[in-house]
């Protein structure tokens, strides 16, 4: 692979690129895709976001409920991923189906989030919006 190329110290040749540029680079030929695929595979993983708010072993547990229910990942942690980028404080919005929310309610709080009962911190009504708060961060 290209990364492989070169030193531990250099940035990967593709950190520069969006994913646009990406997709273009993929289109080329099949090593091309390769070196593309393996690359989306090490730095645009998910578990870059969800390590932020679990234990490295309970992130496959959480990315397993989000499949079982059709929940994605929204927000600033989306945008963060697809950016390549970090704001820091920022909180884990899951856009989920109402009826599965008793399931990341169980979740959460077996992992030590509390729900908060305070209103939106928007003022707006949000209809079904939960906050969960643990030692550092917020979930929406």
């Amino acid at each position: 692979a290209i990364h492989q190329l070169l030193p531990f110290t250099m940035a990967h040749p593709f950190d520069s690129c969006d994913f646009s540029r990406l997709a273009v680079l993929a289109a080329r030929d099949a090593n091309a895709r390769d070196n593309v695929s393996e690359y989306l595979l090490q730095s645009w993983h998910i578990n870059a976001v969800l390590f932020k708010f679990f234990p490295t072993e309970r992130c496959n547990a959480f990315r397993l409920l989000m499949f079982k229910t059709g929940a994605v990942i929204s927000g600033s942690q989306a945008l963060q991923l697809l950016m390549r980028t970090d704001y820091p404080g920022s909180d884990l919005d899951v856009y989920l189906h109402y009826r599965h929310a008793h399931q990341f309610d169980a979740f959460l709080a077996h992992e030590g989030y509390t729900l908060q009962v305070e209103p939106a911190r928007n003022n707006f009504y949000i209809p079904g919006q939960r906050l969960w708060s643990g030692e550092h961060f917020l979930f929406t």
